[in-house]
């Protein structure tokens, strides 16, 4: 859909008048911002969707919406200069005035007149002003008579096409020589012959004759219909008809919009009767099997004038898939309403924007933070979206301010119901200058296309529409051990798993045996039992709290050697001995335990690379296996096999002999002397 004609529809306003709301004053009047003008109108647009004109002023009424009764000094004419301002409901928004639903609005040529002394937001028009709805689907504009009403008027309807048969119909046109206009026709004498009276169509009521007038501006031309005595009816055959979309194992129904009319002979020649309206009460569908998907056949019987007619009708079983929503999101070049997206649950392209044709589209709630409920108007738009647009939404909403009072607030909600519907046009499409995908009336159906199964609510947080799942408890272990100075996380989680609200917090009963972060992870300080009690707040099933009963325990967590241990061995040494080395158990607590290192496992040595390494020791203690590196160098001339300590068992050895040496020096001496 274009923006313009978004903009031109004033989709907040109207949707809010589509959904039927009640309207209520929410703002104060500005009346000193006012004052400081005088009233003047920016300019009047056309309202197709809802029957009626949107006049803007240059003034701001301070009225968020406001049903009124009809202002004084207001008239809207027909083309054919009836005063027809009894027939539009009246709507106060901001800059606007809402001439709205009107029960006889006759289009092109409409002129709408404020005259002097008009009043809006206490300002008073000072000059009569007057707009004509000079072109289809266009803003109206200044109203000059001299150049928009017409000069001529005939009807074209000569002698021989003035006749009509009882229960049939004749076309009636007309030549205006102005395109802002509309001609409208009258009948003298409604119980011999009707006419509508925007296209000319006269239906024979009874034998006799009537005149028909046509009217355009001040212009009138008059043309006599004879009807005659009705023709023997041939048979029944739509006036509009369609095929029947039904949801799987859903009951076939007549469409409202179903017509049938009867045709004559006349001399060779068809007539064609009046449409008539069918429904359950003349029309008569066959069964269909709804349960298995398709295009399927059956017939209608159509009863007229006493007599059953048998017409053939197509039907398309199909399936309304479950709604897949992609997100909600904020859309700016929509004034800023919120889109509930379903694109991947979709083929609809046709803007559906009549609330009575989509009436699960507006099954959510829009709620403020403080849980007041706001009106909204619904849109169902192609693509695969429903548009909410909130009765807060002004049109003054901007860049800036669209997040802020008193527009869309953190903390407003919209929970859309579980049955909640997008819908499709099943029927065929047209474009105009303002939307390229127009519906084209009798061609088809508004249709459920796919259903939300179970309710979702969305959060706004500021920025985003954040979806909100409330959680209903609390999952954690009842119990759990750590060892002295271990660390290790509770997982406490939400019930249900996928809740997006509520926080965690911990809190310990005694810190000296276990302590806990705000991330729930728990570290042992000293061998006890304590108790950590988890709490799931902030959210609206309130407090929820279990407690953890978690005993703390000393344990061995790991293997070291006396510092400064270290091998020394010659190149070939088959096997390490480490009788000679000292190696302790650590337990959590700081506490150590020596361990035999007769029956450890060496990974990691090499006999033949000369050099220093570290090698892997592992030894096994009640089936639980430690292990610490030690230094080993491998030397190419041999050398002392171990170290124990600084003193390495060769400087021991070497210090020995020495001493020996000097004690045979020391005797050799005293023997001689």
């Amino acid at each position: 859909m274009k923006k313009k004609l978004l903009a031109l529809l004033l989709s907040l306003v109207a949707a809010l008048s589509l959904a039927g709301m009640a309207f209520t004053v929410s703002a104060a009047d500005d009346a000193a911002a006012a004052e400081a003008q005088e009233l003047s109108v920016v300019d009047v647009n056309f309202s197709g969707g809802w029957n009626g004109f949107l006049i803007n002023f240059n003034v701001q009424s301070g009225k968020t919406t406001e049903n009124i009764d009809k202002p004084a000094n207001i008239v809207i004419q027909d083309s054919a200069k009836q005063d027809i301002t009894d027939s539009y409901g009246f709507l106060l928004h901001e800059s606007y005035l809402m001439c709205l639903n009107s029960t006889s609005f006759m289009g092109v040529g409409t002129v709408i007149t404020l005259k002097a002394g008009f009043v809006f937001a206490d300002q008073e028009l000072k000059e009569d002003v007057s707009f004509i709805y000079a072109e289809a689907n266009k803003p109206l504009v200044a109203y000059d008579p001299a150049t928009h009403d017409p000069t001529s008027l005939a009807i074209n309807n000569g002698e021989a096409d003035n006749k009509v048969f009882v229960n049939g119909t004749l076309q009636l046109t007309a030549t205006v020589n102005s395109t802002a206009t509309t001609v409208l026709y009258y009948s003298d004498d409604e119980e011999v012959a009707t006419v509508n009276k925007t296209t000319g169509v006269v239906s024979g009521i009874a034998e006799g004759s009537a005149t028909i007038t046509a009217k355009a501006g001040t212009l009138t031309d008059t043309f006599e219909v004879t009807v005659l005595p009705a023709l023997e009816v041939k048979g029944v055959e739509f006036g509009t008809s369609y095929k029947i979309y039904v949801e799987q194992n859903g009951t076939l129904a007549i469409p409202s919009d179903f017509t049938a009319h009867p045709y004559y002979d006349n001399e060779g020649t068809k007539v064609t009767g009046n449409n008539f309206a069918l429904t359950a009460d003349n029309c008569k569908l066959g069964t269909v099997d709804t349960s298995t998907l398709g295009t399927k056949s059956t017939t209608a019987t159509v009863t007229f004038e006493e007599e059953e007619y048998t017409l053939d009708v197509s039907v398309e079983v199909y399936e309304v898939y479950e709604m897949d929503i992609k997100e909600l999101g904020v859309v700016e070049w929509f004034n800023f309403a919120t889109f509930v997206q379903f694109p991947n649950s979709t083929v609809n392209v046709a803007n559906l924007t009549d609330s009575s044709l989509i009436p699960n589209a507006t099954k959510y709630t829009y709620t403020r933070a403080d849980g007041t409920e706001v009106p909204c108007g619904t849109y169902n738009l192609g693509g695969g979206n429903i548009a909410i647009i909130p009765n807060f939404l002004d049109g003054n909403q901007n860049i800036d301010n669209w997040n802020k009072a008193p527009y869309m607030q953190e903390g407003d909600r919209i929970t859309l119901q579980a049955g909640l519907e997008g819908y499709m046009w099943t029927g065929e499409l047209t474009s105009t200058a303002t939307d390229n995908a127009v519906m084209v009336p009798g061609t088809g159906m508004v249709v459920p296309e796919c259903r939300l199964t179970t309710e979702v609510t969305y959060v706004f947080d500021g920025s985003i529409w954040m979806l909100y799942i409330p959680y209903t408890d609390l999952e954690v272990d009842s119990e759990a051990s750590v060892m002295i100075g271990e660390t290790v996380s509770l997982n406490a989680v939400r019930v249900p798993s996928d809740a997006t609200e509520g926080n965690f917090y911990y809190e310990s009963s005694d810190t000296s045996i276990v302590t806990v972060n705000s991330n729930g992870r728990i570290t042992g300080v000293k061998e006890g039992t304590a108790t950590i009690t988890v709490t799931l707040k902030d959210g609206e099933a309130g407090e929820k709290t279990k407690t953890v009963t978690v005993t703390v325990t000393d344990g061995i967590i790991g293997l070291e050697f006396a510092e400064g241990s270290s091998l020394t061995v010659a190149k070939g040494t088959e096997t390490l001995n480490l009788s000679g080395l000292t190696a302790n158990l650590v337990w959590a607590s700081g506490k150590t335990q020596s361990v035999d290192l007769s029956t450890a496992e060496i990974i990691g040595y090499d006999k033949d690379t000369v050099g220093e390494t570290e090698v892997t020791v592992r030894v096994t203690v009640d089936g639980q296996t430690y292990q610490a590196q030690l230094p080993v160098t491998v030397t190419e001339n041999g050398g002392c096999s171990s170290s124990i300590g600084a003193a390495s068992v060769c400087a021991v050895a070497i210090a020995l002999l020495g001493a020996a040496s000097i004690a045979i020096v020391v005797f050799r001496r005293k023997k001689a002397d």
